[in-house]
C-alpha cells in the first residue's frame, strides 16, 4: 500500500512538472509571437497614416503619435523600463547614440525614449526593409538602411545619417556590436558609429541596456520584469583628432566600449536576482 502511494505521488509530481514546463514554453512562444504580430500590425496601420501625413520623415517625428501603442505592447509582453539619465538624451542637437544590443525587445526601449529624443533615426541592416510590413513602416519613420556586405552601401548610409544629423539636429541610434550579445559582455564594436561622430563633430551618448533577467531562451522562460537602463554622460569627440588631422576612431571606440562594459557589469551585478538574494542573506 505504501509503495503504491509513493508511486502515485511520484507520477503526480512528474505530470505536474511536465505540465508546468509545457505551460512555461507555451507562454514563451505566445509572448514572442504576440510581440511580432502586434509590432507588424502597428507597422501596417502606420503606413497609410504616415503616407497621408506627408510620407517619409528623416527626423522620425512621425513616430511620436504611435508611442502610446508601443508602450501598450511593452505592457502586454511584460517589460517595464527603469531608466537612469534620461535627461541626457533631451538636449537639442544632433549626436550619435550607441547602445548594446541584447534582444529584439530593444526596439521597445527606443520607442520608450523617442519622446525624450524627439528627432531620432535608427541605423539598421538593409534586410529589414524587405520584411513586410515592418520594413516599409520603419522606412517611412526615417530609419536608415545599410547593407553591411557592401562598402558602398555603408558609405551611402553613413553619408545620409551625417546629413540628417547635422541639418535637422536628429539623433542617430546605432547598435555598434552589429548583432545581439549573449555572452554577458559587449562584443567588439564596429567603427562606423565612431567615424560618423568624428567626421560630423558631434558627441556620442552611450546607452547601456541591462540584462533581461526574466527571459531565458535555454529553458523557454518569458516572465514579467524590469530592464534597467543607464544613459551615460556624453562623450565629446573633439579631442580624438591628431594634429595632422587623422581621426582616432579606434581610441574613441575603445573608450566608449570600456565605459559601457563597466556600466553593464554594474547593472548585471546589482539587478541579477541571484546576487540580490546573496546580498540579502549577507545582510541578515
Amino acid at each position: 500500500m505504501l509503495t503504491s502511494t509513493w508511486a502515485v505521488s511520484l507520477v503526480a509530481c512528474i505530470v505536474l512538472v511536465a505540465l508546468y514546463k509545457a505551460t512555461q514554453a507555451t507562454v514563451y512562444y505566445v509572448k514572442w509571437i504576440g510581440f511580432v504580430l502586434l509590432f507588424s500590425l502597428l507597422a501596417l496601420v502606420s503606413i497609410p497614416i504616415n503616407i497621408l501625413k506627408g510620407g517619409r520623415r528623416p527626423d522620425g517625428t512621425n513616430v511620436l503619435g504611435f508611442i502610446p501603442a508601443i508602450r501598450v505592447i511593452s505592457w502586454i509582453v511584460g517589460v517595464e523600463w527603469v531608466i537612469e539619465g534620461r535627461e541626457r538624451l533631451a538636449k537639442n542637437g544632433g549626436c550619435v547614440v550607441v547602445a548594446n544590443h541584447q534582444s529584439a525587445l530593444d526596439s521597445l526601449l527606443i520607442a520608450e525614449l523617442w519622446p525624450t529624443m524627439r528627432k531620432t533615426s535608427v541605423l539598421v541592416k538593409k534586410s529589414i526593409l524587405w520584411v513586410f510590413p515592418f520594413g516599409i513602416g520603419v522606412w517611412l519613420a526615417g530609419y536608415i538602411f545599410i547593407d553591411r556586405s557592401s562598402a558602398a552601401s555603408c558609405r551611402e548610409g553613413m553619408k545620409e545619417a551625417g546629413q540628417v544629423m547635422t541639418k535637422t539636429g536628429t539623433k542617430i541610434w546605432i547598435f555598434p556590436e552589429g548583432t545581439r550579445s549573449k555572452k554577458g559582455e559587449l562584443q567588439v564594436f564596429k567603427r562606423g558609429a565612431f567615424k560618423l561622430a568624428l567626421e560630423n563633430k558631434v558627441p556620442i551618448i552611450p546607452v547601456v541596456i541591462g540584462p533581461y533577467t526574466f527571459i531565458r531562451d535555454e529553458d523557454k522562460w518569458f516572465g514579467r520584469g524590469r530592464v534597467h537602463v543607464s544613459i551615460l554622460p556624453a562623450v565629446e569627440t573633439g579631442s580624438y583628432q591628431r594634429k595632422d588631422g587623422t581621426l582616432e576612431i579606434d581610441k574613441l571606440s575603445d573608450n566608449v566600449r570600456d565605459k559601457m562594459n563597466l556600466a553593464f557589469a554594474q547593472l548585471t551585478k546589482q539587478f541579477d536576482p541571484l546576487n540580490c538574494n546573496n546580498n540579502n542573506n549577507n545582510n541578515k
